[in-house]
């Protein structure tokens, strides 16, 4: 359970219904057994319940039970669920990354534009993740490269910038699938998120918008993991 992309918590758990479910019923959420009364809605499939983001941060991050009671307008509570443990990264999220760079695309000169030549740079093209004190040693990078996921890249020193190789598929995959493979440049938004522990602490909310261009004569590379274009 982490910081989700775009906002606040909303939705946490669904639940089945319950014999005897009515308007008025209130729902108790526990998280390693301190108590919230929770938001519920009901769409016909369950019940949905809504813990707060304040309180999931006053419980702190790491690993939480979950678990919920029931209590009907009488004030009779039901017992308590059977818990659910959940990996919580929330209170230390990062919210302030800054977006990535990359040299090839912003060193050019107008028109910016990246090419076979960056694509295809030995040991792939940079993006540059820039240093967050939110950022700890170990952590995981993962750039977004429209919409392919590359990495992970451990972060050794998160005092400085984290270089991270992009390698010629995934910017020939975006290029293609952003454009019908003729002599035009395609936009390509270029975004990263931190992982720690295999959750997600942090996400981009603004990228780095580049425009990728890897038009051949002999048309797209069909084995874009060697050195050269077989159709040439």
């Amino acid at each position: 359970l982490s910081w989700p992309e775009g906002g606040p918590f909303r939705e946490v758990a669904t639940v089945d219904g319950y014999a005897g479910l009515a308007p008025g019923d209130e729902i108790i959420g526990y998280i390693d057994g301190n108590e919230e009364t929770l938001h519920s809605t009901n769409d016909g499939n369950g019940l949905n319940i809504h813990f707060t983001q304040a309180f999931i941060e006053s419980q702190g991050d790491g690993d939480k039970e979950f678990s919920y009671e029931v209590e009907d307008r009488a004030g009779n509570r039901s017992i308590r669920s059977r818990g659910k443990l959940l990996k919580v990264l929330v209170k230390d999220a990062i919210r302030n990354l800054a977006p990535p760079s990359v040299p090839s695309y912003d060193d050019d000169a107008d028109p910016k534009v990246i090419d076979e030549d960056d694509a295809r740079a030995i040991g792939g093209l940079q993006v540059i993740i820039p240093a967050n004190p939110g950022i700890l040693p170990g952590d995981d990078i993962i750039v977004m490269w429209g919409d392919a996921d590359v990495g992970p890249t451990a972060v050794p020193d998160p005092t400085v910038v984290t270089p991270v190789s992009v390698r010629y598929a995934a910017i020939l995959d975006a290029w293609v699938e952003g454009g019908n493979e003729d002599d035009t440049p395609v936009p390509v938004t270029v975004h990263y998120r931190v992982e720690r522990g295999g959750i997600v602490a942090g996400r981009t909310a603004t990228g780095a918008d580049v425009e990728v261009n890897l038009y051949q004569a002999g048309g797209a590379d069909p084995d874009p993991e060697t050195p050269e274009n077989e159709n040439l």
